[in-house]
């Protein structure tokens, strides 16, 4: 059992067995294992990704030193058809749609760095 909660600010995960979780509530403690604190590059990612997941669309900052980085990681979803990119703006195809969290990814600045390190738990086939 575990679960991660969404503070906009921050990020919380639990501790990963009932039992401790019951024994910190009753002791008083809250039973976070976790956390993390959204720094500005956080919330911008943040806004990129739920533009994506609701809109199917993002309009990258130019001025921003992740824009060249993210249409660099984008470039193969191009070439598949998932995406296409106007200048600034990041559309997602129809086929696209299907792929969604796989795009999302490469918005993750994060999620790229700890890639080259291991495999990750959540990676998508």
């Amino acid at each position: 059992m575990s679960s991660i909660s969404d503070a906009w600010g921050g990020f919380a995960q639990n501790v990963k067995t009932v039992e401790e979780y019951h024994k910190l509530i009753a002791s008083g403690v809250l039973p976070v294992v976790k956390g993390h604190i959204l720094n500005a590059e956080d919330l911008v990612i943040r806004r990129y990704i739920l533009d994506m997941m609701c809109k199917g669309k993002v309009q990258l900052d130019p001025t921003s030193d992740l824009t060249a980085q993210i249409k660099e990681e984008l470039s193969t979803l191009v070439q598949d058809g998932l995406v296409s990119i106007e200048g600034d703006l990041i559309r997602c195809t129809a086929i696209g749609r299907s792929f969604l969290r796989n795009i999302c990814m490469a918005f993750d600045q994060r999620f790229l760095k700890l890639r080259t390190k291991m495999q990750l738990f959540s990676e998508a086939i």
